[in-house]
This record gives C-alpha cells, sequence and structure tokens, in this order.
C-alpha cells in the first residue's frame, strides 16, 4: 500500500486526528488525482459492504431451513452408520 492508500484508509475509517484530517482535506481539495484515489476506494468499501450484507442476509436461514437442514444432515448421517453396519455385517 502507497502512503495515500493508507491515509485514504484512515480517512474513511475515522482514525485520523482532527489535524490529520483537515490537512489530508485540504490536500485533497488541491490534488485531482487524490480525489480520484479517494473515490476509488470509497466504490471499493462500498462494492465491498454490499456484497457482506448480501452474504450476511442469504446465511440467515428461516425455522423451516434449519429443520430441513437438520433432518437432512442426520438422514445422511444414519444412511451412512446403516451402510457401514450392513457392510461389516456381510463382510463377516
Amino acid at each position: 500500500m502507497n502512503n495515500n492508500s493508507i491515509q485514504i484508509e484512515r480517512y474513511l475509517q475515522n482514525e485520523m486526528s482532527a489535524e490529520e484530517r483537515t490537512a489530508f482535506e485540504n490536500q485533497l481539495a488541491a490534488d485531482k488525482s487524490l480525489q480520484e484515489e479517494l473515490h476509488i476506494q470509497q466504490q471499493i468499501v462500498k462494492a465491498a459492504n454490499h456484497c457482506w450484507c448480501k452474504k450476511r442476509s442469504l446465511q440467515k436461514p428461516s425455522g423451516k431451513k434449519i429443520i430441513t437442514k437438520q433432518l437432512l444432515q442426520w438422514g445422511i448421517v444414519i444412511i451412512v452408520a446403516a451402510a457401514a453396519v450392513i457392510f461389516f455385517t456381510l463382510k463377516k
């Protein structure tokens, strides 16, 4: 990460002191390329947050889904156990 990236990250995460923030904003007002870097990082953060929120919403299963998932898992366990018992019984 270059120095601008570190500064921008600290700026976006509100980790700068008031003096640092003022100095950075003054630099930002005068530097077009820094403005572009800030905009790009803002878009990256926005996209990452959007993906994280979507992922979280997909991970919240309803009660019905939880029960179905547990039944499926236990069903698989029972089938594997039954298959193992049958296999070892027939092997003897």
